[in-house]
């Protein structure tokens, strides 16, 4: 089993931030559609790039929850790392 084009477009639909991507079963959003067009075409950019995306076979998926722990708290101490590096620059 793979997943596919549409497994993308579904999870980009759960998140909050793809209320400014198109969608073809709801009307697009006219209000502020000047001052969003830099981020819109910065969210289609980035909607093209994960469709485009090879399928992903399940057997490559990370089932273990002590492996995803581990890569969730890697992420956070990324992103502490990043923000004090941000903060010591400014």
């Amino acid at each position: 089993m793979l997943i596919g084009r549409h497994d993308v477009e579904n999870l980009m639909g759960l998140d909050p931030a793809s209320t400014c991507l198109p969608n073809s079963l709801r009307p697009p959003n006219m209000e502020n559609t000047a001052t969003d067009a830099e981020g819109v075409e910065i969210e289609l950019e980035i909607s093209d790039l994960l469709i485009n995306l090879r399928p992903i076979k399940q057997e490559n998926l990370i089932r273990d929850d002590n492996k995803l722990i581990l890569l969730a708290s890697l992420s956070d101490s990324l992103e502490y790392v990043a923000d004090s590096i941000e903060r010591q620059v400014v």
